[in-house]
């Protein structure tokens, strides 16, 4: 049996915070642990997680952060499965999830899994989110828009190992997953599900996330934060990320000066 470890990151969720849960232990392919890792919640979340009383439930406290980066990687650390699945406390799975994950990356060999979801908005609860991804996912793919739902993200431990943690700055509130997903291509493709295996909260006024920028200021951000990640100017996929990141700013006029001092000086 493979062990999956689930981290949930976490802050004053208890209205739905039992459903996450409860979509995690009801798995066809039974999970490994589950790790919900606060973010210095107030509200009654420790108690309902303590009520499932099931060891492979577990409730890990931390400080306020307010970033999701902060208790996710508190998650990763602790984690002890083979795969690493992320789970956001708004959100919740079919039953099927991991099995039919687990299955695609087999067939598809891939090292890093994600799926299609139902958006939870009033008026668009039974319509996937995404009406076309590729069935693989690459490097070239993911510089070009993110289309990874982060609760629906299945990684492999020895690409976790490889990438790190999620970028903890208050810069990278809005776009620490596309960040991690953007480096995680740089050893594996993504597999793609396109059926909704995930039901996502589209709510971001009361998401860890909650001030968002633009999607061209989280690009940047992104694309810079690649480049620095990748510093061997000769890979394919530095190069497409350089190419990416000086499309943008010619696109946006933005100072191009002071952006090649900061990033390639």
């Amino acid at each position: 049996m493979i062990e999956i470890s689930v981290i949930i990151p976490t802050y004053n969720r208890e209205k739905t915070l039992a459903l996450a849960i409860r979509s995690v232990l009801e798995q066809t392919y039974p999970v490994y642990e589950v790790l919900v890792c606060d973010d210095g919640s107030t509200d009654n979340s420790e108690n309902i997680v303590l009520a499932f009383n099931d060891p492979k439930v577990k409730w890990i406290t931390g400080p306020p952060s307010g970033r999701p980066a902060v208790p996710r990687n508190r998650g990763i650390k602790l984690s002890k499965g083979e795969w690493i699945a992320f789970l956001d406390s708004d959100d919740s799975w079919s039953a099927e999830k991991i099995e039919k994950q687990l299955e695609l990356s087999i067939g598809k060999n891939c090292y890093a899994v994600c799926s299609n979801a139902f958006r939870l908005v009033r008026g668009l609860e039974n319509q996937l989110y995404f009406k076309h991804v590729n069935p693989i996912i690459t490097f070239d793919d993911l510089i070009f828009i993110n289309k990874i739902i982060c609760s629906s993200a299945l990684i492999h431990s020895s690409v976790i190992k490889k990438v790190g943690f999620f970028r903890e700055e208050l810069n990278f509130s809005d776009c620490d997953d596309y960040s991690y997903w953007l480096k995680t291509a740089t050893y594996t493709n993504w597999a793609y599900c396109h059926e909704g295996l995930v039901n996502y909260r589209d709510d971001p006024k009361n998401s860890l996330r909650s001030e968002s920028r633009s999607e061209k200021e989280q690009k940047l951000t992104v694309l810079e934060d690649y480049l620095q990640y990748n510093k061997n100017q000769t890979s394919k996929e530095y190069n497409s990320a350089k190419k990416a990141y000086l499309k943008l700013i010619e696109e946006n006029e933005i100072d191009f000066i002071q952006r090649f001092k900061n990033f390639f000086s």
